[in-house]
């Protein structure tokens, strides 16, 4: 929260009305900060962005050996363990990053809004009835 006020509040420099607009945080650190100040907000920035990929990287093949290793366990009736190795979930989930990293102003796409939106909803949903289902339970 503290980071989109701070972001909001820095989208215009100088005038708030007719200033020089600031689109991502490194404009914002260079129209205020300038210099050397830039290079180091920048290089904060990578980090965390790696650290952030590496986690999602993480979390998916975690994700998506859970529903193997659900998939397993109901396909041998409960008499299989079900080892599996997470490496080729992070291969296939960072060549998919690769493939739509590659797609020009991805960002710039309007029903990809659209889609996320739905997304997050069917998630919000499924995630609620969960809930719902394991307290009545």
């Amino acid at each position: 929260y503290y980071t989109s006020v701070l972001l909001a509040e820095c989208y215009r420099n100088g005038d708030p009305v007719n200033g020089k607009r600031n689109y991502t945080y490194m404009e914002v650190v260079h129209s205020n900060l300038g210099g050397l100040q830039v290079q180091f907000c920048g290089f904060i920035q990578y980090l965390n962005l790696i650290g952030v990929a590496i986690g999602y990287t993480v979390a998916s093949a975690i994700s998506m050996m859970a529903i193997e290793r659900s998939n397993c366990y109901h396909r041998s009736g409960g008499k299989d363990p079900c080892h599996m190795n997470s490496n080729a979930y992070m291969i296939a989930f960072g060549a998919v990053q690769i493939i739509v990293s590659q797609i020009p102003d991805f960002d710039q796409l309007w029903w990809l809004s659209i889609v996320a939106a739905v997304m997050s909803f069917t998630y919000s949903t499924i995630g609620l009835g969960l809930g719902i289902g394991k307290v009545m339970g």
